[in-house]
């Protein structure tokens, strides 16, 4: 092999190390902040005039573009991961907050089966269509917002229960735990009781368990499987 190939080559191997084994915690690349926009005023000012917290962190926000969200999922993927494991990744704990559009959710959907507890996007028990408007992820705290006023009620197939999604959902990643995120927003369908969903956390290499609470009592559900982000094209052979 010439002397230059050979370089090339090694800096191809450090850069794909740098995404997916290097850190087996995180699949961003050390400078992922950095090269990334700040999105515009107008973009952001319907979900900062919603949430204090979010408006506080604004100058620390990036808007990151399909390619950019589309390779971090990609290097996910590739590591097995589950979209919990995603969501929980150490380099989401600090640092920069990261603005995912509703196109660029769309289109990350199209892409990638998510597997995900907050869908992307569906139908609710009322057959209406809703969406994702954006999802905010970073300093420990993720924020999901939906194309609603009003809470949504719909059929979740990944783990074949009924949910209530509020328009807005926040997911605080647990710090003492890893892997979990503690939840406001969702309710569970239980045996005919709806119940606040509190927690979500990685029990085993295969499975999670769900927290859940009603009128001061908390209990676990029983383990789900812990499912892995799919390549659309797995889905379809």
């Amino acid at each position: 092999m010439p002397e230059n190939l050979g370089v090339k080559f090694l800096g191809f191997l450090i850069l794909v190390t740098s995404l997916t084994t290097a850190d087996a915690a995180s699949v961003l690349p050390p400078d992922f902040c950095q090269k990334l926009e700040k999105p515009t005023d107008e973009e952001l000012k319907p979900f900062l005039d919603q949430d204090e917290e979010l408006a506080a962190n604004k100058e620390k926000i990036r808007a990151v573009t399909h390619e950019a969200a589309a390779a971090m999922v990609n290097a996910a993927t590739d590591l097995g991961w589950s979209n919990l494991e995603l969501l929980t990744q150490d380099s989401l704990k600090k640092g920069c907050v990261y603005f995912l559009s509703q196109e660029v959710m769309k289109r990350l959907n199209e892409r990638f089966d998510l597997r995900a507890l907050t869908v992307v996007s569906g139908q609710d028990t009322d057959g209406a269509p809703f969406a994702m408007r954006a999802l905010f992820l970073g300093n420990s705290t993720n924020f999901i917002f939906y194309d609603r006023q009003e809470p949504i009620m719909a059929r979740i197939e990944t783990y074949e229960r009924d949910f209530t999604f509020q328009p807005k959902i926040i997911m605080r990643i647990d710090s003492a735990v890893e892997n979990k995120v503690n939840i406001e927003g969702i309710k569970l369908n239980l045996l005919s009781v709806w119940w606040n969903l509190i927690s979500n956390e990685k029990i085993s290499p295969t499975h999670t368990r769900i927290r859940i609470s009603r009128n001061g009592i908390v209990m676990p559900t029983p383990p789900m499987p812990l499912n892995p982000i799919l390549k659309r094209e797995q889905t379809q052979k």
